[in-house]
């Protein structure tokens, strides 16, 4: 068991650098193998000062479980929405657009009210609003329920249900 502790450390260290690299790489104009190389020594470093500050801290990052069934639904519901995207900037080009979007409830489960709670209302919060057709509008304070108010440009999602489970 502490070794599955120890490389899911590493993934979450290894996941967070090349995510830091990956944005890094969006600023940048023009990607050279000098800004590619200065892109990953700052990832690297910025990485190393995250876990080096949360061990300062004492903090501890614990994502819900649901985040993995969340996140294998993200793939396809980007996919789906730059196609419903696509769809709507053709009838946009037309002429034909009318009403764009509608505002729902999505309500996330949780528990006791504690720190895992606030993780799975944050990583809720982020999850849809990366999916290009649903973006979070309010999330309640109320620690014993989370309520999220969103956008959304059709239908409520796969991954908004999966959210919702």
């Amino acid at each position: 068991m502490v070794e599955q502790a120890g490389a899911t450390r590493w993934l979450c260290r290894i996941c967070l650098v090349a995510a830091l690299f990956g944005g890094y790489l969006l600023l940048v104009a023009s990607v050279t193998p000098a800004e590619a190389g200065c892109g990953l020594v700052l990832a690297v470093l910025a990485g190393m000062a995250a876990t080096a500050a949360t061990r300062a801290f004492g903090l501890r990052l614990r994502a819900p479980a649901d985040l993995w069934r969340w996140s294998t639904r993200l793939p396809g519901a980007v996919a789906v929405s730059f196609s419903g995207l696509a769809r709507l900037s053709r009838s946009a080009v037309k002429g034909e657009a009318g009403t764009v979007g509608s505002a729902g409830t999505v309500s996330v489960p949780v528990g006791d009210g504690g720190g895992a709670d606030d993780a799975a209302r944050g990583y809720a919060v982020l999850v849809l609003s990366v999916a290009p057709d649903t973006y979070v509008i309010r999330a309640d304070d109320d620690p014993h329920r989370c309520r999220l108010r969103v956008h959304r440009l059709g239908e409520a999602s796969a991954l908004e249900k999966a959210v919702a489970r």
